[in-house]
């Protein structure tokens, strides 16, 4: 249960963004990885087909590909790509390659955080990377890392009303009503009227 919300707290926010220039590829790989393992194989099809092109000799993302085609039941096409990708690792690093799922989602989600903490060194006045941690920690139950990535988004994005939502949500997940209600007393009126925040404001 709490690696399927963590997967559905990274599908959600990596949803928001867009990267562009060098960045991309790796940022396309990641998504299809959380698409992956949240179950939408044509989504993350999509997303490792571009980054593929952007580099085709990229082994991380031709392994990748073989994964979702096979995922897929195109096992014809995945040994292809698998036959494309094995030449361009060592030999030693070919053992590692076989995880189980639950290994393998788990290991996503920790190269989604780290990739949101990359974002967030990189563009440090971006509230998206700390919105995206705060959901995260979250649904890790890591309350106070949290407290801490919520409070960072809101101070680049005071009016934005997921990051009060989200704020309010983990202040009420930790028992911290007081804390919930100091999140709640910095939405706007405008804000209050968001559903999101209207469902926190019942919650407590």
């Amino acid at each position: 249960m709490l690696l399927k919300q963590e997967l559905a707290a990274a599908q959600s926010q990596i949803s928001t963004l867009d990267v562009r220039g060098r960045s991309r590829e790796d940022f396309l790989r990641l998504r299809a990885m959380i698409k992956l393992a949240a179950g939408d194989t044509e989504g993350a099809l999509k997303d490792v087909n571009d980054a593929v092109a952007l580099n085709p000799k990229n082994p991380n993302a031709l392994q990748l590909n073989g994964d979702v085609l096979a995922k897929m039941g195109r096992r014809e096409e995945a040994a292809g790509i698998t036959r494309r990708f094995l030449p361009l690792i060592p030999s030693t690093a070919r053992r590692s390659l076989r995880w189980d799922r639950c290994r393998a989602n788990s290991a996503t989600i920790r190269e989604a955080e780290k990739y949101f903490q990359k974002l967030a060194a990189a563009y440090p006045h971006l509230y998206v990377p700390h919105l995206s941690l705060g959901d995260l920690y979250t649904s890790r139950r890591d309350f106070a890392k949290a407290e801490s990535e919520y409070r960072k988004a809101h101070e680049f994005a005071p009016t934005n009303s997921k990051v009060v939502a989200g704020a309010t949500n983990a202040a009420i997940e930790a028992h911290q009503y007081p804390l919930a209600a100091q999140w709640l007393d910095r939405a706007t009126h405008e804000m209050q009227q968001d559903p999101q925040v209207l469902r926190e404001k019942n919650a407590i």
